[in-house]
């Protein structure tokens, strides 16, 4: 009896133990695939469109000195992110306020200065 008793245990720890690894891998990715495109907060400044031609890709249209504050700015593997303003010379000013680092796996595309 005792050795069914010690057996029923040991499974017990290894699923409770494996079901642990498994939340804390599934806690450290789930940010990555969740923020796959950068999510505005609020428009400080300008004039702002945002649209998702498609569910990988970000195109934001802004006024010159425009100021766009996010709760993050990261870029996942395969997406992308395209600013629009109106001339070569207009600049925007993009705060990430999100205690996050940003991650740039896919494309930024700006044809203009970015801050």
């Amino acid at each position: 009896m005792s050795k069914q008793k010690s057996y029923s245990s040991r499974k017990k720890r290894q699923y409770i133990i494996s079901t642990a690894i498994i939340s804390v891998v599934l806690m450290f990715l789930s940010p990555l695939y969740l923020l796959a495109l950068p999510a505005i907060e609020s428009i400080e400044n300008g004039s702002v469109t945002v649209s998702n031609p498609d569910e990988n890709t970000l195109v934001i249209n802004a006024s010159d000195n425009a100021i766009i504050n996010y709760s993050s700015f990261s870029i996942s593997e395969g997406n992308n992110v395209i600013v629009n303003l109106p001339s070569i010379d207009s600049r925007i000013l993009n705060r990430v306020l999100g205690g996050e680092a940003s991650s740039i796996l896919g494309s930024l595309y700006a044809m203009a200065c970015l801050f």
